[in-house]
């Protein structure tokens, strides 16, 4: 029998998915075989950086042991000029150079880290967590990863399983969910050039850039749907939300301001293994005032 998927509740509702993405500055990957737990970063010993988020990856397919070398990807300045450094390092090293300052190049010289251009797609697929993400994800990473192989990984809770299949692009820091085969396999190709096809950039599939508060998130979602023919970088130029008494405002490239509420939906489970409660989107619109 196959189980009630609470992310197939929530696509049922249609309920937008702009603004939900987990909050990051600096993402640090580690590569960690083998089945995960519910917790897979402490499940693997490993304490996240100072200012970092880290989370745990591994290829596509059967869950080979974690190798005697392990891959490091330090991504991050999300909201300027987005970088991405990596490197292989044994046990022992990744414990060492998760103990330092990940964003400093003269350590990242010191493990002999170099920089890329080629990004990486981190597809959720922790099952352990939420079935979701092992039901919906593992196909999605799994087509991603016959196209683009050296730039698809499995990735431990990024948060959103209600939006399965969700991933992360680096080294943009853009976040998705409800993605295809298809769509996650086209993330795998961009680089930050890129122009991203415009139906992930849509409400219902962009989760926001990770470092942006929700109001911005959706705001940004909100001008990429008008101005499709944007690459992923530089980032677009948003102010800061600004409280008002109808919700948040945050102004716009173009001078506009555009407001974003907080609505509440019809009761739905955020995960698989909790009860329904009143489910909590963004809307927004221009405002006129």
């Amino acid at each position: 029998m196959t189980p009630s998927l609470c992310s197939a509740d929530w696509d049922d509702s249609a309920l937008p998915a702009w603004g939900s993405a987990k909050d990051a500055r600096v993402i640090v990957v580690v590569e960690v075989g083998g089945s995960w737990g519910r917790d897979a970063v402490a499940d693997a010993g490993l304490k996240a950086p100072k200012g970092a988020t880290l989370y745990v990856v591994r290829s596509p397919g059967r869950h080979a042991e974690t190798p005697a070398l392990q891959r490091v990807i330090v991504s991050g300045g999300f909201d300027n000029e987005p970088w991405l450094v990596t490197g292989k390092l044994n046990a022992q090293g990744v414990s060492t150079f998760l103990s330092g300052d990940v964003v400093d190049e003269s350590w990242w010289s010191k493990f002999g880290f170099e920089r890329s251009d080629e990004p990486a797609l981190l597809v959720c697929t922790n099952g352990a967590r939420d079935t979701c993400c092992a039901v919906r994800g593992r196909p999605v990473a799994q087509s991603a990863y016959a196209v683009e192989p050296t730039r698809t990984w499995e990735v431990s809770h990024i948060g959103g399983h209600r939006f399965a299949p969700t991933a992360i692009h680096l080294p943009s820091g853009q976040t998705f969910g409800r993605l295809t085969g298809d769509d996650a396999a086209a993330l795998a190709r961009l680089t930050t050039q890129d122009v991203v096809p415009a139906e992930l950039f849509s409400r219902s599939k962009h989760r926001g850039r990770v470092d942006l508060s929700p109001a911005q998130r959706v705001a940004e979602t909100w001008w990429r749907e008008q101005h499709p023919e944007f690459p992923l970088t530089p980032p677009v130029a948003l102010g800061a939300a600004t409280k008002t008494d109808g919700g948040e405002s945050v102004e716009l490239p173009d001078g506009t301001t555009l407001l974003v509420t907080t609505r509440k939906g019809p009761e739905l489970r955020d995960s698989c293994i909790k009860n329904p409660k009143p489910s909590q989107y963004y809307e927004g619109s221009l405002d006129h005032a």
